[in-house]
C-alpha cells in the first residue's frame, strides 16, 4: 500500500512541497517521500506523541538538508492531556484510542504500556505557510484531529488520512465519516489494506 501512496504523492506534489505529518510512526513513510521527491527538499512539520517514536524520528532525520520541525505531542480537538496506549511489541500501533477489533485481528500485538501525553490542536500549533499535503495517521483519532484543525484545513491542498472498515480502534473513522468531515474536499482515491483499514486521499475543491 505504501508504494501506491508514494506513486500518487510524487505525481501531485512538487519537490519543494510543504508537508505536515500528524502521527509519524517510525518515520518510514516520510523518509520514502523525501527520497521520492528529491531536491529541492520539502519543508516538513511532524507531530508525534510516542516518546520512543519521537526519538526515532529525531535520530532518523538529524542530518536532513531541508527545513524540518519535529514536535513531541499529540493533536486533537482541544488542548489538554491524554493517555497513550502503548504497544511495546509493535510501537506503531500505539494510540490514544482504545483498541477494539485490533485485539482480535492482530492478537499478537499487545497493548501493555501507558504514557501521559500533551495534546494540542493543529490550529494552535501550526502557523506556517499553506500546506500542500497533510498526512494524518493517528490510529483512530483522525476525526478528533480534524475537529481542532478547521483553520489549517482551509489552507490545505491535499489531505491523506487513515480510515477503518471495522472498529479497529474506538472512535475510528470510516471512509464515509471522513467524506462528511471534509465537505470542501473531493475524494481522489483510496488505498485499502486487507479489507480492515485503508488510506484516503482528498483534494480541496477550491485550491487556495
Amino acid at each position: 500500500m505504501q508504494n501506491k501512496i508514494l506513486e500518487i504523492i510524487v505525481d501531485i506534489l512538487p519537490s519543494s512541497a510543504n508537508i505536515v505529518e500528524i502521527g509519524s510512526g517510525d518515520g518510514s513513510l516520510m523518509e520514502d517521500i523525501i527520497y521520492a521527491l528529491g531536491s529541492p527538499f520539502p519543508s516538513i512539520t511532524i507531530f508525534e506523541p510516542n516518546v520512543t517514536l519521537y526519538n526515532t524520528v529525531c535520530s532518523k532525520f538529524e542530518d536532513y538538508d531541508g527545513d524540518m520541525t519535529i514536535n513531541h505531542m499529540a493533536l486533537g480537538s482541544k488542548s489538554g492531556e491524554g493517555i497513550l496506549r502503548i504497544s511495546t511489541n509493535h510501537v506503531n500501533s500505539s494510540s490514544l484510542c482504545k483498541p477494539i477489533e485490533h485485539l482480535r485481528i492482530w492478537p499478537e500485538i499487545r497493548f501493555d504500556g501507558k504514557q501521559n501525553v500533551r495534546i494540542e490542536t493543529l490550529d494552535d500549533m501550526y502557523h506556517g505557510r499553506n500546506i500542500d499535503l497533510l498526512l494524518i495517521d493517528t490510529n483512530g483519532a483522525e476525526l478528533d484531529v480534524l475537529a481542532g484543525a478547521a483553520k489549517t484545513i482551509a489552507r490545505t491542498h491535499y489531505v491523506l488520512l487513515e480510515y477503518q472498515n471495522c472498529v479497529i480502534y474506538e472512535s475510528g473513522a470510516t471512509l464515509f465519516d471522513l467524506v462528511e468531515a471534509l465537505p470542501d474536499f473531493r475524494l481522489v482515491c483510496t488505498f485499502d489494506d486487507e479489507g480492515n483499514y485503508g488510506n484516503a486521499l482528498f483534494e480541496k475543491v477550491d485550491v487556495i
